[in-house]
């Protein structure tokens, strides 16, 4: 085992010159600190089984062909393809603080109309598959200035036509040319994009401004190079795990068909294999495919006399214990949960799923924070310029909560709101304008789709209570919590007076 050593360095004494009043250096060289029992054959260098692993660099990602019949023909593999980016795009819209009823209408019609949210779970989907996967925003009257930077200024009403999503393998090529603006939010990323057919030839050269990447797992640098600057296949991390469970399933089945297994001792069986003539044994392949036809259509066996049969159950006890075991495997190699992977409740005691869901939830928050709400930001004020002509300050697509509240959770979530701004709107801390506004808001994070109008909110901006009650007393609230004065009339008035009226 390699140790540090104290050597004398020629060359760092003559370099420096307080080396040479210390006159050593230290000097690391490589280690090798490991277990290691020669006797029992375990630890480092060992022959046993376990140093007998290996883990090789197969990059499975750039077998797109056995990604296609992976997605083909297991169900589990689509699931996996398309349960996370299914439930992290729900209901996708873009907000902002300035935008009117109207107009937030007419950008979900433009949402709606051009199968955005389609286009971005297809993209997300075959990311996941095959590492990679791009949407081109289309343009109308830009066909010809692809390679061009997208110029949001340059963009008419009505002329953004959607996404158009291609995968890695369906003819797309990143340059090597790379994005040296460090302002970019494509730095370090291919700057055009090939596009080309099926017989290789170009179609169009794309600038990265039009493009919205997605990958599927991230790879380190020399790994990323290899793959082209995409990622790597989701499928790639739980295949050994799909394989395992593939053939558990398959041998359980098998065993359904048979629950034991038939043993018949023939008497000279070893003479007959071994010195027997190739007709003998023909005989014998014979009588035994025979006595199998005859017990599966008569449920009878025709033995000789003399010879003996046995019947060997075999135990299913354990079964359902590797199978979910199997699943386990697979659900943690993707993070999904079981009853979302596989559509099963939970198993077990006091099992309720809260906390496989509860995990999930984080997962998809996560992809939404670091993958997918980035990737959007250069769509959203294109989507703003074609439906409204203007890119309204602070518009960006939003996701709504990954819980969906019953309508008494929402309405105490508002109701909760509602009370905390009216207490400080009591203290005359903020005007009345924030308050509505406060809860307008509080109506839309829960989905209330008929929230405070804004022509109340522009009656009273910037009012608070103090001036909202000297409006209505126009005293200012001198009198307020007092007895009225009433000025004493003279004697004269009082005698004069009608009884009636004194009445």
């Amino acid at each position: 085992m390699a140790k540090l050593k104290r050597i004398k360095s020629k060359e760092t004494l003559d370099n420096d010159p307080k080396s040479s009043v210390v006159g050593e250096a230290m000097a690391a060289t490589r280690t090798l600190d490991a277990f290691s029992n020669p006797g029992a054959r375990t630890g480092y260098g060992e022959l046993n089984l376990i140093n007998t692993t290996e883990y090789p660099l197969t990059r499975m990602t750039q077998d797109w062909q056995l990604l296609t019949s992976l997605y083909r023909t297991s169900w589990i593999v689509q699931r996996v393809c398309s349960v996370i980016p299914e439930d992290a795009l729900k209901d996708l819209r873009i907000e902002a603080q300035e935008l009117t009823n109207e107009e937030l209408d007419r950008l979900d019609l433009l949402i709606k109309k051009t199968r955005i949210r389609r286009r971005l779970i297809d993209a997300l989907k075959w990311a996941r598959l095959y590492g990679g996967a791009a949407a081109i925003i289309m343009i109308d009257g830009q066909d010809d200035n692809m390679s061009e930077p997208l110029k949001v200024n340059n963009i008419l009403p009505g002329s953004f036509r959607g996404l158009f999503v291609v995968d890695r393998w369906s003819g797309i090529y990143p340059s090597t040319e790379l994005v040296s603006n460090p302002n970019s939010s494509d730095f370090g990323l291919p700057r055009f994009y090939e596009v080309r057919d099926e017989m290789g030839i170009l179609k169009y050269r794309v600038h990265h401004s039009r493009v919205i990447r997605f990958i599927g797992t991230d790879m380190p640098y020399w790994e990323a190079i290899a793959e082209q600057q995409w990622g790597t296949s989701a499928i790639e991390a739980m295949y050994d795990d799909l394989v395992r469970r593939d053939n558990v399933t398959h041998n359980i089945a098998n065993l359904t068909f048979k629950a034991c297994l038939s043993v018949y001792e023939i008497e000279g069986l070893d003479q007959i294999f071994a010195s027997a003539s190739s007709v003998a044994q023909k005989r014998m392949y014979s009588m035994i495919q025979a006595m199998s036809i005859l017990e599966s259509n008569l449920g009878v066996k025709l033995v000789n006399k003399g010879d003996s049969v046995q019947q060997l159950q075999y135990g299913f006890n354990g079964l359902p214990e590797i199978m979910d075991g199997a699943m386990m495997d697979c659900a943690g190699a993707t993070t999904i949960p079981v009853t979302r992977l596989f559509g099963r409740s939970p198993a077990g005691m006091n099992a309720t799923g809260e906390s496989d869901e509860r995990v999930y939830r984080g997962t998809l928050e996560q992809q939404r924070a670091i993958h997918i709400l980035p990737a959007l930001e250069k769509l959203a004020p294109i989507v703003c310029m074609s439906a409204l002509g203007r890119v309204p300050e602070g518009a960006e697509f939003k996701l709504p909560p990954l819980t969906e509240m019953s309508p008494a959770e929402k309405a105490d979530v508002v109701d909760k709101q509602s009370q905390y701004l009216e207490r400080l709107f009591q203290a005359n801390v903020i005007p009345a304008d924030v308050l509505l506004s406060g809860v307008r808001d509080a109506q839309l994070d829960v989905g209330i789709t008929t929230p405070i109008k804004d022509e109340y909110i522009e009656k009273v901006r910037g009012k608070y209570l103090k001036d909202l009650s000297a409006q209505a007393d126009p005293f200012g609230g001198a009198f307020q919590g007092r007895e009225q004065i009433v000025p004493p009339e003279d004697n004269e008035t009082q005698t004069n007076k009608d009884p009636e009226q004194a009445k």
